[in-house]
């Protein structure tokens, strides 16, 4: 059983449907459930991906989008630890704050992403693995 951190852009593909992405995206939640993994993220997420819709005036779609993640996840708190971790991320490389954030939340064996800039990551701290959708081999 792993741990398995999904960063925002994963959860709109699924949740938003994203025609692109969605099939594949079921696909990962599907085998997560079926090898009993745990799937992650942080309350950052729960913000995030609510931006879009509530800037399109949706704030329907944004709740429910936020309830979506809230019951297929395990969200994880932030505490000084994290603002440590946080700290330490962005002293090492250059990526935007709310990325720091998930990056130092996370303390998973994977963390998934379609982000270009976090999938060249040199090794994070706390995280074994950071890997783009389709090169999750579940």
């Amino acid at each position: 059983m792993s741990r398995i951190f999904w960063d925002t852009n994963i959860y709109i593909y699924l949740f938003a449907e994203n025609p692109l992405y969605v099939a594949e995206t079921k696909r990962l939640r599907e085998r997560i459930v079926e090898r009993g993994d745990t799937l992650v993220t942080s309350v950052m997420t729960l913000g995030e991906i609510q931006v879009r819709p509530r800037r399109d005036g949706d704030l329907d779609f944004a709740l429910t989008l936020r309830r979506k993640v809230v019951e297929s996840s395990h969200i994880v708190a932030m505490d000084e630890s994290v603002a440590d971790a946080f700290a330490e991320v962005r002293a090492r490389t250059r990526v935007r704050g709310a990325d720091a954030v998930q990056l130092a939340a996370a303390s998973v064996d994977i963390f998934v992403t379609n982000d270009k800039q976090l999938l060249q990551l040199p090794k994070v701290p706390g995280i074994a693995s950071i890997l783009p959708m389709e090169k999750l081999d579940l």
